[in-house]
């Protein structure tokens, strides 16, 4: 209630995030977002659009992921069913959630680990209510969110950069405009149709 759900696509190599989304639920659309969000930001820092060498993800709308994994990576590994420690995104998570979320925002709208952790991992309910005049709005909490990627972007991006060169030059797989437009460009409903004898233009 009252949250919002980002999405971060993360390098292993170093846990640096690589792209990110954030959204009022889970969806493949903002999966989407946050992959596209990674392949610009590769973009950004490398010079060129490249596809990752491997993915790994969870089953969240595998149907419709899967072919644009699929399309995107050499490899595209799905991670076991109900096995959290199979992925490295899940311990990343407990990470933000330590180093920020509780550091940073403390009692002012961190929510704690879960009903089922100890108690001790949970935030005080009197300070979170004394406070409560204080929660970020929306626009706040999406803020705070783009505060911590800019913040571990920054801490990692050195070593990132440098496991990039460290990547033999052959597993560097580029991807062609064609294939970013196909999965990330804007589809215009409003088709160009060819006329009899010749095309019609048409302005806005």
């Amino acid at each position: 209630q009252n949250r919002l759900t980002a999405v971060v696509v993360l390098d292993a190599s170093c846990n640096y995030p690589v792209g990110y989304a954030i959204g009022e639920n889970e969806s493949v659309s903002l999966i989407r977002t946050a992959v596209k969000n990674a392949i610009d930001h590769c973009q950004d820092m490398l010079g060129d659009y490249y596809r990752p060498y491997q993915i790994q993800s969870d089953h969240f709308g595998i149907k419709s992921m899967g072919t644009i994994y699929g399309d995107l990576a050499e490899y595209f590994t799905p991670a076991r069913v109900k096995n959290a420690k199979s992925k490295p995104i899940e311990r990343y998570f407990l990470h933000l959630n330590r180093e920020y979320c509780q550091k940073h925002f403390g009692n002012f709208n961190w929510s704690g680990f879960g009903i089922t952790s100890k108690r001790s991992n949970q935030p005080n309910i009197d300070v979170l209510n004394h406070n409560k005049t204080h929660f970020p709005d929306k626009d706040g909490v999406i803020e705070q969110v783009d505060w911590i990627i800019r913040e571990e972007r920054k801490k990692k991006h050195a070593t990132w950069i440098q496991a990039w060169n460290n990547m033999p030059t052959e597993n560097r797989l580029l991807m062609d405009r064609e294939t970013y437009l196909l999965r990330f460009g804007y589809r215009n409903e409003r088709t160009k149709r060819l006329e009899a004898g010749c095309l019609e233009p048409t302005i806005m």
